[in-house]
This record gives C-alpha cells, structure tokens and sequence, in this order.
C-alpha cells in the first residue's frame, strides 16, 4: 500500500458510507481515482489529488481550484440534468477532505464524487460525437452563467505562453538540430498568432478541457461526463477540439467532426472560425503541448526518443502546409 492508498482509506473513514470498500485503483496523471462500493448498489470514486501534490504549489490555492470545480458539479447538478459526478460532503460537512502526508507532512486533497454509470464506446461514431457536441455546448452555456453567481478560481490555458515554453525548451535542447527547432518554432509561432488573434467574450470561460472517448458514458444514447479535474478558464473551441484529437485525418475525420459540430449547434452557436481553429487547437494538444515536455526532459538522443522527435517535426511541417 503506497502514500496515495493510505490517504484514500483514511479519507474514506470519514464518510457516512456503510461496509464502504475501494474495488479498483485507476492511477492518472493528475489523480488516483479509487472506485468505492458501498452496500449492494452504491457506486463512488475516491479522488487522491497527486499532480498539485507533486508539483508542490500552495496547497490552499489548490483547494481553492478544486472548491470552483466542486461548486459547478453540484451547480450542474441543481441546474441541468447533464449526467457528471456529485460531490458528497464528509461527516463534517466539508466537500474537500486534506489528508496530511507522513513523508512531507503536506496535505493531499481527498474528494468523494458520485459514480457515472455506462460503458466507454471503444470508438467514436457519429452518434456519438453528436452526442458529445450537446452536452459540450450545454456545459458553456451554464459555465457562462455559473460564473456570474460564483467566484471562479482556476488556471487559465488560452495558449498564449506555449511559444514561450517551446522557445525555453529549444534553447537546453542541444540534441535538437537547427533545422528541426526552425520548424518547431515555426509551428508555434504559427499557433501563437492564431490564438492571439482569438477574442475573449461568450466564447471564453470555465471549460471541461477534457472531454473525450475516455471521460464519457454512455446509456443507450444517454451521454454522461466526468472527469472535470482539468477543468480550465480557457476558449471554447478547445473544449471542442479535445474530442477530436485522436481522430484520423482525412474524410473519416470530417464526417466525425460535422457531427460534433451539429450536435453542438442544437445548443448554441459555434465560436467564429471554428474548423480553422480547432485544427490548430487539435494540433496544440496533439503534439506542441507535449513538445515541451519532450525538450524540457533529459533524455539524451535514444533511438525511441529521436523517433518521437521526429514525428514531432512531421507533424509541424503538416501544420505549417495546411490550410488553417
């Protein structure tokens, strides 16, 4: 039993749960998520904050962000009837359980949310992406209006400091040849412009940012969603474009993306420009975002890492061509 699953029995015995017993382990990269029965129905996943935890910022200020998340999914819970997680207080009451870690004496922070019934589609169809385009649209509408009631506290991802980070990265890099960094900064420079030149109005706010085949359930056609601990101040066609990011290119693509696109204009109007910029947001998730972490690791010149490099610099010459 590591630190995480000690945190997650002590902060279980602090719910009101009978014969309360975690069933699987799902290690994430931004969480362990523990799937708790209780009784012969019940059904809740334990959340053990590791990504805040390991990157050692203030932990009051993590609170505060997971506090903004918690409060939109009981929001959404008053005020829709979107299938996400509920959170559950404790016995004292409090939605936030801190569980202090004996190797730091830091505290890792403890949710309990209700569990989202359904199979995951092991491929998207249009239904399904249709589907997705709903309830993505639904979640901007309230997130808009939530956060006029609500103080929202989250970090923001618009985009607009990943040149830098590729620029930095670059610079320690020495294993990455000129010409290859010319392309790679580039294409960043290329995104740079494009997002700068996006507006923050009824197309900006609090956003999901992550959801995509993994982070739905489906009951028949009923879509539901979690997974909203990435949730980010962010642009909206981000939101739209992660669904997408592991799609193919080329017409199977297109069919795909013009369901979500419809789905979501049941709902409200896309963002302006939007299949221009979602390939340009596609391709930020897709490839520079993990860029930086490829430049900022020490990983020498292995025969794996110069390969993913190299797929890495193929997919910046793809962006620089393309039309968007």
């Amino acid at each position: 039993m590591d630190i995480a699953d000690r945190a997650a029995q002590a902060a279980l015995a602090r719910y009101d749960l009978d014969e309360a017993r975690i069933e699987q382990r799902y290690a994430g990269e931004c969480n362990v998520v523990y799937r708790v029965s209780a009784g012969a129905l019940d059904t809740y996943a334990l959340r053990v904050s590791t990504f805040r935890f390991l990157r050692g910022t203030d932990v009051e200020s993590d609170r505060a962000e997971l506090t903004t998340e918690l409060r939109w999914l009981s929001a959404l819970r008053r005020d829709t009837d979107i299938r996400a997680p509920v959170p559950l207080p404790a016995r004292d009451g409090s939605l936030v359980q801190g569980i202090e870690d004996p190797v730091t004496g830091r505290e890792r922070l403890c949710v309990l949310l209700s569990w989202v019934a359904g199979e995951e589609p092991e491929t998207l169809t249009d239904g399904h992406l249709r589907s997705i385009g709903v309830v993505v649209a639904r979640l901007h509408d309230h997130a808009l209006e939530f956060a006029q009631r609500e103080p929202v506290q989250r970090s923001t991802n618009d985009w607009t400091d990943l040149s830098a980070g590729i620029c930095r990265g670059l610079g320690g890099a020495a294993w990455v040849s000129e010409r290859d960094a010319e392309t790679i900064r580039a294409a960043a420079d290329r995104l740079d412009k494009t997002v700068t030149a996006m507006l923050r109005d009824d197309q900006f706010g609090l956003i999901h940012a992550d959801v995509q085949r993994r982070n739905v359930r489906f009951v028949g056609d009923d879509i539901g969603v979690f997974d909203f601990d990435e949730c980010v101040l962010g642009f909206h066609v981000a939101d739209i474009a992660k669904p997408l990011i592991s799609l193919p290119l080329g017409g199977e693509q297109d069919s795909l993306r013009d369901a979500l696109f419809s789905g979501y204009r049941t709902v409200r109007a896309l963002p302006e420009a939007c299949s221009r910029r979602v390939e340009s947001i596609r391709f930020a998730y897709h490839h520079l975002g993990p860029l930086v972490w490829t430049l900022n690791a020490d990983w020498g010149t292995s025969g794996e890492q110069v390969d993913i490099l190299a797929a890495r610099v193929r997919a910046c010459h793809e962006y620089l061509r393309a039309d968007v």
